[in-house]
C-alpha cells in the first residue's frame, strides 16, 4: 500500500475575541490591543482597513503562540479607533479579511449638575429641628450633596438620594438666614444653588428672678 500523503494545510487562521471594545475612560492615554487565534500564528495590525498581510506596518508585540496583543499610546479624549489585525500561520496561510478592533475615549465631563432647594420653603420661618432637602440631577450622575447655611457648611454632604438634612436651628441665632446647597458629579464638577431665605425664631428663656422674704428679728 502506498501511503497518503499528508493533506496540504491552506486554511487561514481564524481569528476572534477582538479586545479593547466599546468606551474607554475619559483619560486614558494607551490601550492594549489583543487577538485570539485558533492555532499558532503571526499577527500583525494596521489603521486602514483592508491592508494585505505582508503590507501591514504592524507586528503584535507578543505573537507567535494562540493570544496575541500589543500596547497602543496616544489616545486622546473624545476620539475613536480603529485597527485592522490579520494572522499568517506556520504553512503560510494569511487571513485576506480583517477583523476589526474598534474603540473610543470618553471625552471629559465638563457638564455641571443642577440643584435647588426643595424645603424650606422661601420665606419660611422654622424652629426646633428643620427639614432641608433639595433636587440635584446630572448628565453622568451626582456623587453628592453639600449643604449651606449663610455660605457655610450645614452638617456632612449627603451621598445619597433623596438629599436630605434635618438642621437643629436652635444652634442658629434667631433672625434672617440663607439656606442653598452645593451639588457636584464624579468629574468635580459643581453647582450651588440659589439661596432660600428664612427666618429662625426659637423661643428665647426666660429669664427668672427669685424673690424671698426674710421676717426681721430683733437685736
Amino acid at each position: 500500500n502506498t501511503p497518503l500523503a499528508p493533506v496540504a494545510d491552506t486554511t487561514a487562521p481564524v481569528l476572534s475575541n477582538a479586545q479593547p471594545g466599546g468606551v474607554l475612560a475619559a483619560g486614558t492615554t494607551q490601550a492594549t490591543l489583543s487577538v485570539t487565534s485558533n492555532e499558532n500564528a503571526t499577527c500583525r495590525y494596521a489603521t486602514a482597513a483592508g491592508t494585505a498581510y505582508g503590507s501591514m506596518p504592524n507586528t503584535f508585540a507578543i505573537t507567535g503562540g494562540t493570544a496575541h496583543s500589543s500596547v497602543v499610546s496616544g489616545l486622546a479624549n473624545g476620539q475613536s479607533y480603529s485597527f485592522y489585525a490579520r494572522c499568517q500561520d506556520a504553512a503560510g496561510n494569511a487571513n485576506t479579511a480583517d477583523l476589526a478592533i474598534s474603540f473610543s475615549v470618553a471625552a471629559p465631563d465638563t457638564t455641571p449638575p443642577t440643584v435647588s432647594v426643595t424645603a424650606p420653603a422661601a420665606g419660611a420661618t422654622v424652629s426646633g429641628t428643620a427639614a432641608v432637602t433639595a433636587d440635584a440631577a446630572d448628565n453622568v450622575g451626582v456623587v453628592g450633596v453639600q449643604f449651606l447655611l449663610d455660605g457655610a457648611n450645614l452638617g456632612a454632604e449627603d451621598t445619597n438620594a433623596p438629599f436630605t438634612l434635618n438642621w437643629n436651628t436652635v444652634g442658629t441665632s434667631n433672625g434672617a438666614h440663607t439656606i442653598s446647597a452645593r451639588a457636584r458629579d464624579a468629574a468635580g464638577n459643581q453647582t450651588t444653588s440659589a439661596v432660600v431665605n428664612v427666618t429662625v425664631s426659637n423661643a428665647t428663656p426666660t429669664n427668672l428672678t427669685l424673690g424671698m422674704a426674710f421676717g426681721e428679728g430683733t437685736g
